[in-house]
């Protein structure tokens, strides 16, 4: 935080500035004209106000300024009302008028001000509607924009909204609001009306690709005696006052009307929530791993307005990341073929979408089936290639003890990495314009955030499906057991022989090697059915023990901060030794920890089914081990939740 200290004897006001976007680089200046800014934060340095505002080399300030997107609003205005500051928030207040009535309360809980802009009721142009009426109450008003560069997500948050406080401000509150018609909703247009109280009202919001913004505002008024009027918001001229400027002057000074801000925010929101499902349909993901990003980014695509959740500080940081990061073509599944059929499918599907993600480096796939000890035969195993159709060639492996194993085939599949398939994920979030809330606990704890409403919420959280639903959404359902393994990805430097290649031991407790990055052919993650786990339990949620919590998704720990005793590398690496030559160099870099999660009695088959799951009429959970059936997924939301949404 740049501390910048512009105070005079008049206006001795102490201000902080959270939010250097379009909007706060304006709010920067109108505060330096009032003389009163003392702090100033970027948006992308978000860490906690009340630890800031205890650090010494910061002042202490009397109001804290928000203008940030406004999925943070809630968080950032909270913390500073915890922290005693008084608040004013750019619009809207939150993005759920449950959030900003929590806010109301905690401010007057606390004998604080709080205040939202609502900048447009002081325009000469709204002001000289406002005089023309003369209390009278319209029987039709009329909203119309003209504004580029403007993502659909953005609609109804920055546009209607200040259409809302307006239209509250000319006819009153606690109004019904009825008779919702959507008249065109497509890429770039939006028409639809409603009745408030007795006036019915349009709105209408153009998306150009003019360097000029249009707003226009119309009354008819119900009296004949008063002939209608339209005004066209213009730029502010230089010599004109500075409605902005004013209010900032004003609420910064303790002479605003809060109650009357409030009342007319409480109600121009609680429109919004009637209007918002059926003019933009709205999605709620919550967990951005890879099944959460990529229905976001489908459902988006298809026309939904999707905002994605997710509790850590990027995409993909779970049991996404921790993972053998092979794209299973259904080899690996020859006592399922249910399983096998959805890998083997799921796999040309998800190629479509991600095929930039794959390894670059060519690399040979190979499966064999231990001697002794394994669950499939090698009969079984050739018959289950054959009757799914995957390709194969029976071959014999320089690394692989032949006495060890009864068949070795090299088969064709594909590794991705996991950097390249997270930086795809993002490039297509963000071209479907999905609104992506990271370090985002969404919850009904009085410090996280609520959901805003949506037509549908999405929960693929993987091993915390269960807590999410139950203690999060307030879903009552019947929690389903699942397995729960924290298991250990161990790393390791192998020797040049073992480059470019894909081993799988199977089928029971055994093992695989596969490599992990384009960037070091020489890094492989190590995977071990037994050795590998931890902890093991079945239940609503994981168990893990204290020592190991500090582990879990925390990407490659290296192997000197692990600590001593808790990693089962050396066993795994051991184990390894049975079936592979040359693994006595191997040298062990660092490990992954995450928790697996499996439906529970599945040893017999080791079935890995993809589960669709809806809990209400718009709450869905999706639970899913194969990472190869995400966009399978994706496409099953598109087609059983979007035709029933649009118009």
């Amino acid at each position: 935080m740049d501390d910048n200290f512009r105070g005079n004897v008049s206006f001795p006001i102490k201000v902080g500035l959270v939010g250097c976007g379009k909007w706060g680089s304006v709010l920067k200046k109108k505060l330096s004209n009032l003389g009163v800014l003392i702090a100033w934060c970027g948006g992308r340095d978000l860490l906690p106000l009340q630890s800031r505002l205890r650090n010494s080399s910061i002042p202490a300030v009397d109001w804290i300024i928000i203008a940030t997107p406004a999925t943070t609003h809630f968080s950032l205005a909270l913390e500073a009302l915890e922290a005693g500051k008084n608040v004013f928030i750019e619009k809207p207040a939150t993005i759920s008028l449950a959030d900003t009535e929590r806010l109301f309360s905690k401010a007057k809980q606390k004998d604080l001000k709080i205040f939202v802009d609502t900048i447009f009721v002081r325009r000469a142009e709204y002001l000289a509607v406002k005089q023309h009426l003369g209390g009278c109450v319209p029987k039709l008003i009329r909203f119309c924009w003209s504004k580029p560069d403007l993502n659909s997500e953005a609609v109804m948050d920055r546009l209607v909204y200040h259409d809302l406080y307006m239209l509250v401000d000319l006819i009153g509150t606690g109004l019904a609001t009825h008779s919702v018609r959507v008249l065109a909703r497509h890429s770039g247009y939006w028409n639809f009306t409603c009745v408030y109280g007795d006036t019915t009202v349009c709105f209408e919001y153009t998306l150009s690709k003019s360097t000029v913004t249009r707003k226009t505002l119309e009354v008819i008024p119900t009296s004949n005696e008063i002939n209608s009027k339209t005004v066209e918001f213009k730029s502010l001229q230089p010599s004109e006052q500075d409605p902005l400027q004013e209010v900032l002057s004003e609420v910064l000074q303790h002479r605003a009307n809060y109650e009357r801000n409030h009342e007319i925010i409480l109600a121009a929101e609680s429109i919004r929530e009637v209007l918002q499902p059926l003019v933009e349909p709205r999605i709620n993901v919550i967990g951005g791993g890879i099944f959460g990003s990529t229905c976001a980014w489908m459902l988006a695509q298809a026309g939904a307005a999707v905002r994605l959740y997710e509790a850590k500080a990027d995409l993909m940081q779970c049991a996404s990341e921790v993972n053998q990061r092979r794209l299973h073509r259904g080899y690996h599944y020859p006592r399922s073929d249910e399983t096998g059929v959805m890998s083997r499918d799921g796999q040309r599907r998800f190629l479509d979408a991600y095929k930039v993600a794959l390894l670059d480096h060519p690399t040979a796939h190979y499966y064999a089936i231990a001697k002794e000890g394994s669950l499939t035969s090698r009969e079984e195993m050739i018959s289950f290639c054959e009757r799914l159709n995957l390709s194969f060639k029976e071959v014999a492996h320089p690394l692989i003890y032949d006495e060890m194993v009864s068949l070795v085939i090299e088969v064709e599949e594909e590794l991705w990495d996991h950097d390249k398939l997270r930086a795809e994920c993002w490039r297509l979030l963000n071209l479907h314009g999905v609104s992506i809330n990271l370090n985002s606990k969404v919850g009904l704890k009085p410090d996280e955030a609520s959901l805003p409403p949506a037509n549908h919420t999405i929960v693929a959280c993987y091993a915390s499906n269960n807590v999410v639903l139950k203690g999060v959404l307030g879903v009552e359902f019947t929690s389903q057991d699942l397995q729960f393994e924290l298991c250990e990805k161990p790393v390791f430097r192998l020797p040049q022989q073992f480059w470019g290649k894909s081993c799988v031991i199977m089928d029971g407790p055994f093992m695989c090697i596969d490599p992990i990055s384009d960037a070091d052919p020489s890094l492989f993650v190590m995977g071990n059915v037994e050795h590998a786990i931890h902890t093991s339990n079945i239940g609503e949620k994981p168990e893990t023990l204290s020592d190991l919590k500090l582990l879990l998704n925390q990407g490659i720990i290296p192997a000197s901060h692990i600590p001593r005793g808790l990693s089962r590398a050396d066993i795994m690496l051991k184990s390894a030794s049975q079936f592979f030559k040359n693994l006595k160099h191997a040298e062990h870099v660092g490990s992954m920890f995450t928790h697996r999660t499996v439906l529970p009695k599945h040893e017999h088959d080791d079935a890995r089914p993809s589960l669709i799951e809806y809990h209400s009429h718009n709450v869905t959970s999706i639970f899913s081990g194969k990472v190869v059936s995400c966009v399978d997924i994706g496409h099953r939301l598109c087609e059983e939740l979007l035709c029933p949404l649009n118009p």
